[in-house]
């Protein structure tokens, strides 16, 4: 029943900021690409993972792009999202210095700044994960906050810029 209420105000958030932004001219609704679930599904058998709930329902509404929204945040979407772990992997392989814990087999990298910051939440059927994230040169993967708060977050984050 949490999940219920959370899976509500995840939505409604999101329709706030989508609100908000057509409001404020960042973006138009004609920006506002929603993916199928086929898409999902060819995502999901690309990394032969089971995504979460709450980041199918961020890919339904705005997978494919929401204009300035998404470009000025960290979050990621296709084709750039299909990259991210080779990119966090090549960057592991080329910092000789730093020793970094190991990617969990069901990681799903989302998001990136730079190519120094990237955000993954883990795939065991938990409807809302933890958000961790690995930074250039630091060994351990840390704790950010769930899924939903992150994505709500950055895309706030976006209307402010």
């Amino acid at each position: 029943m949490k999940w219920l209420t959370m899976e509500n105000n995840f939505d409604s958030l999101l329709d706030s900021i989508i609100k908000l932004s057509i409001e404020k001219n960042l973006i138009s609704l004609s920006d506002i690409l929603g993916m199928s679930n086929n898409e999902i599904k060819h995502i999901e058998n690309t990394f032969c993972l089971k995504l979460p709930i709450v980041y199918k329902h961020f890919l339904a509404v705005c997978g494919n792009g929401c204009g300035k929204l998404l470009d000025n945040s960290l979050l990621d979407y296709p084709p750039s999202l299909l990259e991210l772990y080779e990119d966090v992997r090549e960057m592991m392989e080329e910092d000789i210095e730093t020793i970094y814990d190991p990617i969990p087999d069901n990681a799903f990298f989302f998001a990136t700044t730079l190519a120094i910051h990237y955000w993954y939440f883990i795939c065991d059927s938990n409807p809302d994960p933890i958000v961790y994230y690995i930074t250039l040169g630091e060994k351990n993967h840390l704790k950010c906050s769930e899924l939903s708060r992150c994505i709500i977050g950055t895309l706030n984050n976006s209307i402010k810029e």
